[in-house]
């Protein structure tokens, strides 16, 4: 049988629109999954160890996060050149555009860790003298940041380069690691045990996307390993 006239056109549209479909449900999936955590946290620490260890918590994480303007602004830059160089399959520029993101983010982020690091105390003193005990808390989070910054920003690289579905898997994943943690680690510890938990999903987060990231793109993300040789 000869296939009806426009039937081809209309099944290639079909299957474009699903694909977009797919890959905005994913990515809705890797947003909410980012939106979640911290609030979640926030919710949970509230409940069980009450707002004031909370507004320490919120405090100290948004601090913390001041870090990440430096990813932020690296993958806006290299975001659209990692979606690009993926689409015509040139492996090289896409290899050179992450390893130069991955340098970037960790020369500008190491020095940064470390000035939040030691002025950690006059930063959450900027909020009033009783936010001043959330310095420790502060100082972990800082460490969470800075071992994402490491290991690469697999999880935006996976995304930029039609992995949206992964990256949302691996996401949710991570985010029910830090709920589990936070249930065994708040009500003994509070703030600091809620700090810690995302220090470690943090962990599994950097690792796992990076893992991910050398396994489906062929990319090592993080320039630590990438400079130790590791490829």
């Amino acid at each position: 049988m000869r296939p009806v006239p426009g039937s081809e056109g209309a099944r290639g549209q079909g299957e474009s629109t699903r694909a977009i479909m797919t890959s905005g449900a994913s990515f809705a999936l890797v947003q909410a999954g980012f939106v979640l955590g911290p609030h979640m946290d926030i919710l949970l620490l509230g409940i069980i160890a009450g707002p004031e260890q909370a507004a320490l918590l919120r405090v100290s994480a948004r601090m913390a996060e001041v870090m990440l303007l430096v990813r932020v602004m690296a993958v806006m830059h290299y975001g659209p050149r990692l979606a690009q160089a993926h689409g015509r399959g040139d492996q090289v520029a896409l290899h050179r555009f992450v390893r130069e993101m991955g340098i970037v983010v960790a020369v500008t982020g190491v020095p940064i860790f470390a000035g939040m690091m030691v002025f950690a105390p006059d930063a959450m003193g900027l909020m009033g003298r009783d936010f001043i005990i959330g310095a420790p808390i502060m100082q972990i989070y800082l460490c969470g940041v800075l071992f994402t910054m490491l290991a690469g920003q697999g999880s935006d690289i996976l995304s930029m380069c039609g992995r949206e579905g992964l990256t949302a898997r691996l996401l949710w994943v991570v985010l029910g690691v830090n709920l589990t943690l936070d249930l065994l680690l708040i009500p003994s510890y509070g703030a600091a045990g809620c700090a810690t938990a995302n220090l470690i999903s943090m962990i599994v987060l950097g690792a796992g996307s990076c893992w991910h990231a050398r396994r489906e793109l062929g990319v090592q993300p993080s320039p630590v390993l990438a400079a130790l040789g590791l490829r």
